[in-house]
């Protein structure tokens, strides 16, 4: 039977398509409505975050054009129009005959209309696999969840409890067993240098080099015939652990120890230069991080930093499913519908902030019993331990997020445990 489509199970009001052509041009519609909508979205993103470094007077004005006429934009627009023609077309065109059920329709319909993310542009294409490849994903999680075939209490919370820890161990001591896209956006959110971290893994792990290095600097700075070699090195050894009280003495070391290992430039700077007055030189933590300011005070400032530059990101990506598939309920009344995504991101954003505001407190609390006298270094396992506080900032988040974020993170440690 042609000429209409109708069955039971289908929810959503449907035309009752007359020929192929009504079709083809509702498509065309749908197509370009979701293209305008990406691209004003997109754009606008954007150069709002543009325009509001212009006024902060952390950028040119060109910098809002340069957003607003670089490729970025179009080709996220294209790729979504595109999935959406094709999408709607190969769809209505299964239904007005009747080839298949609705499952093998949408499946065969999405699966090839999906070709559409070769207009993206190649560095992009990634984040749409990852979002929609979550999303279908997700439904199957969910599916095994409504028919009890998946579930255990706080099952979810807990599995991201133990992934957060994994991944935030990984991205501090042991960045091979990370993906390097994840090290790159967590690094790059937390606005920390992947230098610094490896000079605090380097400190941590390397205690050999930092020998050699006393050693050197003993004989050159520090050896005299009132002072033979093996007291000198003996003297810097003691300055690991706080032994040594000379302020120039200590900060010579540290200073052509950082350079010796290759840091000393771009943020390692102001680093040194606080490193040297407030830790005793065998690890770094906290200091290496905020060099110049209070705890609290850098705290609340990585918060908010963290906050506004995981936003824009997390508005592109609900954007993008949100626009894909109810753009004519987004062209309707596009406030209505920009609210919730809005609401999302923004948890998502306080979710991030959180998270790395929590880890960065611990690493002060060590520095706090450091200076105390309680430790004399952080144990390895306290960078895993406190990545499980650190979780409990998904809080922000809704259940079903914490199931997406499972899924989207687990791969990342499910191939080398790294306890």
């Amino acid at each position: 039977m042609t000429g209409g489509y109708s069955e039971k199970k289908h929810t959503r009001a449907v035309p009752e398509w007359k020929n192929r052509t009504q079709i083809l041009r509702f498509a065309l519609t749908s197509g370009a409505r979701t293209f305008l909508l990406a691209f004003t979205a997109r754009a606008g993103i954007s150069a709002f975050w543009a325009l509001v470094k212009v006024i902060r007077r952390r950028a040119h004005v060109a910098e809002v054009f340069r957003i607003v006429l670089e490729p970025y934009p179009l080709t996220f627009a294209a790729g979504l129009g595109a999935f959406s023609f094709f999408h709607k077309l190969l769809l209505n065109l299964a239904r007005f005959d009747n080839l298949g059920s609705e499952r093998s329709r949408a499946f065969v319909s999405g699966g090839i209309s999906s070709l559409a993310i070769y207009l993206e542009h190649p560095s992009r294409r990634m984040v749409f696999v990852e979002t929609f490849g979550i999303r279908a994903l997700q439904a199957v999680v969910n599916l095994l969840y409504s028919r009890n075939l998946l579930r255990i209490p706080h099952g979810a919370m807990l599995l991201f409890l133990y992934i957060c820890a994994q991944i935030i161990y990984g991205v501090m001591l042991d960045p091979s067993k990370v993906r390097p896209t994840f090290f790159t956006m967590l690094t790059s959110q937390a606005y920390t240098s992947p230098k610094l971290l490896d000079i605090n893994r380097r400190n941590l792990s390397t205690a050999e080099e930092i020998i050699d290095g006393a050693s050197t600097i003993a004989r050159t700075t520090l050896a005299t015939p009132a002072l033979p070699l093996k007291e000198a090195v003996m003297a810097i050894r003691k300055e690991y652990s706080g032994g040594v009280r000379d302020p120039l003495e200590r900060e010579r070391h540290l200073v052509a120890w950082i350079n010796r290992v290759g840091l000393g430039k771009d943020p390692s700077e102001m680093a040194t230069y606080g490193i040297s007055r407030t830790l005793p030189a065998r690890d770094l933590y906290c200091a290496l991080i905020h060099p110049g300011h209070s705890h609290w005070r850098d705290l609340m400032e990585n918060w908010f930093g963290c906050f506004f530059t995981v936003l824009p990101l997390a508005l592109g990506v609900n954007m993008a499913t949100t626009i894909a598939f109810n753009a004519r309920k987004v062209s309707k009344s596009p406030f209505r519908s920009a609210l919730p995504t809005l609401i999302s991101a923004s948890r998502t954003s306080a979710f991030f902030g959180s998270l790395n505001v929590i880890y960065r407190a611990g690493l002060c609390v060590i520095t706090a019993l450091i200076e105390r006298g309680v430790l004399k270094k952080p144990p390895r396992w306290t960078y895993w331990a406190f990545g499980i506080p650190a979780g409990l900032s998904v809080l922000w988040e809704s259940p079903g997020r914490v199931r997406e974020l499972n899924v989207f993170a687990l791969p990342t440690v499910s191939g080398d445990v790294i306890l």
